[in-house]
């Protein structure tokens, strides 16, 4: 059987500023222990524990209420005649309060014992839970459920899969069993098994229980089980190293994740080390670390202070004043340790709960160093940074690890449970109260610790005294901007009287927004704006984070980013410059014959692409008309159209039949024919293109006869002024003219020899008629050209 050292811690996070700081005892002659505190809902504190000073014998279950001056306003203590103690302690909603322990009625053999109080510590109803005689179940952590219900955890040997496993019992509002699920591994033969140690309802309705298995290996590691409100296990996590990994109390943060506080003995400064993990809502290791030096250092309780960090607490033998001290930390939301203080004198004095109460930290324990007996309940009221005005020592040297934490899956899933309806005595012992030292404050308050973004400005604002004295240059309200994460002190004045207080800033980082890339875009494009660093984004202009849309013209936009965990924002800018469309002219339309080749060159842009195959100011032959389409693409990428309609225009041909007396001139080429036959010409047709026209020329004779050139000589034919004709001696003493196509007589005169030198430089170029003879006119072409 195996006695482990009950550990369980609760939180109540309030915002009453305590009157004063305090190390207070109470107890009997022998041992008391207290487990758990927790503030009440009228501001006074309730704590519980077990007692040996009191009762019928062996240990009971022992409460004590004290009010805000630490002053004892009732106790009580709950069992029978053998060992009973109580592990935790929780308000109901009704004003009253939920006690978990365990029972025992030979030696270590017992049950889960289950108390339901009113306000003033009467037993409402009380039960056990458990199995087979000479086997041990044992409670150490209880919440109150949404539905009204109790949760509870603790270890059992009945049931299960061998040895200690950790047992989850879901009660209803009269302690009835809903469910209960065992974990646990197989066949152990570990002296530390498995034990749930704390457990507590999740934001989704479900449960969350820390505490420790010897699944993975011979030694423990820190086991974190995730349950839904039907019991099912959803997942399991297991934390640690080569050696022992204990976890003792978990707490859900306000991200949703978890904060572990174990104890190790595989990572560290030495010995046993403080140990805390932070994970996600699912599990997942985000980060860890330790906190020691060369003697044993233990975490029992890790909770999350109101500005985000944490507070810790347990005993330590690195430094103090005596065998084991009292020890409180505090770090940032990082693990990055802020301070840390012992309490305690020549004994063992060890802290179990901590809790946070306005600017003041409330936590409990047992001391060994004074008090009425060789243990004694404690209560301590420390400030913020750990003052409670007498036996303390502020350590230092604390070495801080981020070790490598192996994170695992382990164990088996089982069921079991009964009920007893036990009789459970209530005593009213007269304990005794003693006293360290109660240091008054002289009302100054710093007020609450401050969470700010980087850059915004705060205002310290101390009140209760009549003047103020800050650390770093702090004037009592006047903003200021603070720079880095850090503490505050203020020291105030009435009268003769100083108190001080400190309050604790949190600078959170603005986020780093990045709005993206400038972009260049053309008329009538889209754009995308993404901005990244943030979860929370707000654009101006009506934009909408990765929503595409149509810029009209060149804009810077704005855009906010929101850290939606520090509520922290900055911002960043982006330009969208929205370039004109270019002006493409694909040129004038064209006309061309086919077969010719024609060139289509674009303007307005740097490069450009034709349909049809076209390249631009490169030559080609169209067949058909067709309206040609360009798009150009100026420098900024911008593109634009526009057409071009080449008309394509065809050739064409015909044939004129012509019958003519003695000549025929024509029209289509102005040449004049004396003889028949066939001629061609080509001109343009009505669209500008070639026609071939073809003339079938008859020549008939009307009486004038064509002089015999073996008779008649005529030189230079043609000729550009004079000719001249050698004719027959016959024809001498005859007259002769020169007459044009039309007959008409240019020139006339008498055939004097036979040969006749005429000028004819000055007629126009063309046919002309050399006429002689009398019977029968002869004629001679003549052709000036």
């Amino acid at each position: 059987m195996k006695l482990l050292i009950p550990i369980i811690c609760f939180l109540q996070l309030t915002f009453v500023v305590a009157q004063s700081n305090f190390q207070v005892q109470i107890g009997g002659s022998l041992e008391d222990i207290a487990y758990s505190c927790k503030k009440t809902a009228d501001g006074a504190y309730i704590i519980a524990g077990r007692t040996f000073s009191f009762g019928t014998g062996g240990w009971e279950g022992y409460i004590t209420k004290f009010n805000t001056n630490a002053d004892t306003v009732w106790t009580r203590t709950f069992g029978n005649s053998q060992y009973d103690e109580l592990q935790d302690i929780e308000l109901t909603n009704d004003g009253g309060y939920i006690a978990v322990g365990h029972t025992t009625t030979n030696d270590w053999d017992g049950n889960v014992y289950l108390i339901k109080l009113s306000a003033t510590g009467t037993v409402l109803w009380s039960k056990e839970y458990g199995g087979a005689i000479g086997l041990s179940d044992k409670g150490y952590s209880v919440c109150q459920t949404n539905d009204g219900g109790y949760a509870v955890t603790g270890t059992t040997e009945t049931y299960g899969a061998g040895g200690d496993d950790v047992y989850v019992l879901k009660v209803n509002s009269t302690g009835s069993i809903v469910w209960t699920a065992v974990i646990g591994s197989a066949n152990t033969t570990s002296t530390i098994m498995d034990a749930g140690r704390e457990i507590q309802e999740t934001s989704d309705g479900g449960l969350i229980v820390v505490g420790y298995t010897s699944a993975v290996d011979s030694f423990s590691d820190v086991y974190l089980i995730k349950l839904n409100s039907n019991g099912s296990v959803q997942w399991k996590k297991t934390f640690g190293g080569n050696s022992y990994d204990i976890g003792y109390t978990v707490h859900q943060t306000s991200d949703n994740g978890f904060i572990i506080g174990a104890t190790t003995n595989s990572f560290g400064a030495g010995n046993w080390d403080s140990y805390l993990i932070k994970t996600d809502e699912n599990g997942t290791l985000l980060w860890s670390k330790t906190y020691g030096k060369s003697g044993e250092d233990r975490l029992q309780c890790a909770r999350q202070t109101a500005n985000g960090g944490y507070i810790l607490c347990g005993r330590t033998q690195s430094f103090g004043s005596g065998s084991f001290d009292a020890l409180l930390q505090r770090t940032d939301a990082s693990g990055n340790l802020l301070w840390t203080k012992a309490y305690g004198g020549s004994s063992d004095d060890q802290g179990f709960s901590v809790i946070e109460d306005g600017t003041s930290f409330i936590f409990c324990g047992y001391t060994s160093s004074s008090g009425a007996g060789s243990k004694d309940f404690f209560l301590f009221s420390a400030n913020s940074v750990g003052n409670t005005g007498c036996n303390e020592i502020t350590g230092t040297g604390i070495s801080t690890t981020n070790p490598v934490t192996v994170v695992s899956t382990a164990g088996n899933l089982t069921s079991g449970g009964s009920i007893i309806n036990p009789i459970t005595a209530v005593r009213f012992p007269n304990s005794i109260k003693t006293t360290s030292c109660i240091t008054p404050i002289c009302s100054v308050n710093a007020g609450n610790d401050i969470v700010v973004c980087q850059g915004a400005a705060i205002t310290l604002n101390a009140t209760g005294s009549t003047s103020y004295s800050w650390s770093n240059g702090i004037q009592n309200g006047v903003p200021f901007i603070p720079t880095t994460s850090q503490l505050y002190s203020v020291v105030g004045t009435l009268g003769s009287c100083t108190s001080s207080d400190q309050i604790f800033v949190t600078v959170n980082n603005a986020p780093i927004i990045n709005a993206g890339i400038d972009q260049s875009l053309c008329v009538g494009d889209s754009a995308t704006l993404l901005a990244t660093g943030a979860d929370v984004y707000s654009w101006n202009n009506g934009i909408s984070n990765g929503i595409p849309f149509e810029p009209a013209t060149t804009t810077t936009y704005t855009v906010s980013g929101t850290n939606s965990l520090t509520g922290c924002s900055s911002s960043d800018q982006v330009l969208i410059s929205v370039n004109d469309l270019p002006l493409i002219n694909a040129g004038a339309d064209k006309i061309i014959c086919s077969g010719y080749s024609v060139i289509l060159e674009a303007t307005g842009g740097v490069t450009y692409s034709w349909n049809n195959n076209v390249q631009n100011g490169i030559s080609f032959n169209p067949v058909i008309s067709n309206v040609y389409s360009v798009v150009g693409t100026d420098a900024n990428g911008c593109e634009n159209t526009d057409n071009v309609l080449v008309t394509v225009n065809y050739h064409s041909s015909s044939t004129n039949n012509q019958t003519a007396i003695n000549s025929f001139t024509w029209s289509a080429n102005n040449q004049t024919y004396f003889s028949s036959g066939t001629y061609s010409t080509i001109i343009l047709n009505a669209v500008g293109c070639d026609s071939s026209l073809t003339l079938n020329l008859t020549i008939q004779s009307s009486g004038t006869e064509e002089l015999n050139e073996i008779s008649t000589l005529v030189y230079p034919n043609p000729t550009n002024g004079l000719i001249s004709v050698e004719i027959d001696k016959i024809f001498i003493g005859e007259k002769f003219s020169i007459t044009d196509q039309l007959g008409k007589i240019i020139f006339e005169g008498e055939i004097k020899n036979n040969k006749i030198e005429i000028d004819i430089s000055h007629l126009s170029n063309g046919l002309y008629f050399f006429k002689f003879g009398r019977k029968t006119t002869q004629f001679i072409r003549i052709i000036k050209g």
